[in-house]
């Protein structure tokens, strides 16, 4: 797996969950850019199948332009930091349809939780096997309803 991170340079606020990713998911590849065009770039030439983004806007004007983003963000698995719980923020944030939103006030522990268990669901596991036993239909007395075992 991967690790896209947006973090803007000049965001202070966020530094202390920038220096977390940075050395809790040291196991990861990483990659953080530091202004929207970089990152913009590196969407457009690279191929992302196995990425995870994590988006720390510092103002509301950085997260309309990540919500103009649009496609380039799209089928990603994406968190989002948000710098406070204003709610046109948060509700224009909920635009992205992230898995996780979370505020730079919280704890980063939350956000290293979600992406453990992004990065979990993203390895492959042991293919199931074809003769493992599939739900058989049956029906419920006297309702005529199908339902499975």
């Amino acid at each position: 797996m991967h690790l896209l991170i947006y973090f803007p340079a000049r965001h202070q606020a966020g530094r202390p969950y920038a220096e977390v990713l940075q050395w809790e998911t040291a196991e990861l590849s990483q990659e953080c850019h530091a202004d929207l065009e970089s990152f913009c770039q590196h969407l457009r030439v690279s191929n992302h199948h196995d990425s995870v983004v994590v988006l720390m806007p510092e103002n509301q004007a950085q997260l309309e332009d990540i919500l103009a983003l649009g496609p380039l963000l799209e089928d990603l698995p994406l968190t989002v930091v948000l710098p406070s719980r204003d709610p046109v923020l948060v509700g224009r944030a909920h635009l992205l349809r992230p898995r996780f939103l979370t505020y730079q006030d919280q704890d980063p522990s939350l956000l290293l939780a979600v992406l453990t268990n992004i990065v979990h669901r993203g390895r492959p596991g042991p293919a199931p096997s074809p003769d493992a036993e599939r739900p058989q239909l049956r029906t419920g007395k006297g309702r005529g309803h199908p339902r499975t075992a």
